[in-house]
């Protein structure tokens, strides 16, 4: 019974430093996430101010600096690369549902539209998946990533060819290599 007692003044002394922490800085506990460089999510983002959904299966790199870019692992493109935040939404991040994780890149430095990052073996960017959008591309397949700090470089194949990739920025400028 002593023990429940010390459990029960224990919580209640720690509540009221929370709510104090939360409410000086005025953010939610979600807008405070250390999500680290590399965050795999259903993204959507901005294309000519009109909200889309940006990689079902994308990869957003924290470049550092409030510089960020996004990689879709389906078709193997840079979707966009922006300074900025992101609009939280869906339910594991505020409750709610339907709305996707938003990337706030309204003023992107490179904003790619939907579609394949790499031709097909007869030179064609043609989206033939079997429902355009959705899937893996036929001659390309992502293997994963390799990460050494806060660096993240891509492992994929193309026509088969194997590609590694890192996204980076210094000053402000993006770089792929």
């Amino acid at each position: 019974m002593q023990k429940l007692y010390a459990t029960l003044a224990l919580t209640a002394a720690l509540l009221p430093v929370t709510h104090a922490a939360e409410a000086k800085k005025g953010t939610k506990w979600y807008e405070e996430m250390q999500i680290g460089p590399a965050w795999s999510n259903t993204f959507g983002d901005y294309l000519k101010g009109e909200k889309r959904t940006a990689a079902l299966k994308g990869i957003l790199l924290d470049l550092g600096d409030g510089n960020r870019a996004l990689f879709d692992t389906e078709t193997l493109r840079l979707v966009t690369a922006f300074n900025g935040g992101i609009e939280w939404g869906g339910t594991p991040w505020t409750g709610a549902h339907g709305p996707l994780v938003t990337l706030g890149n309204k003023e992107a430095l490179v904003n790619t539209a939907s579609g394949p990052g790499w031709a097909d073996g007869s030179g064609s960017f043609d989206d033939k998946r079997g429902i355009p959008g959705y899937g893996n591309l036929k001659d390309a397949s992502f293997k994963g990533y390799f990460r050494s700090g806060k660096t993240i470089v891509f492992d994929y194949v193309v026509n088969g060819v194997s590609v590694q990739e890192s996204i980076s920025q210094k000053d402000g400028v993006f770089t792929r290599t």
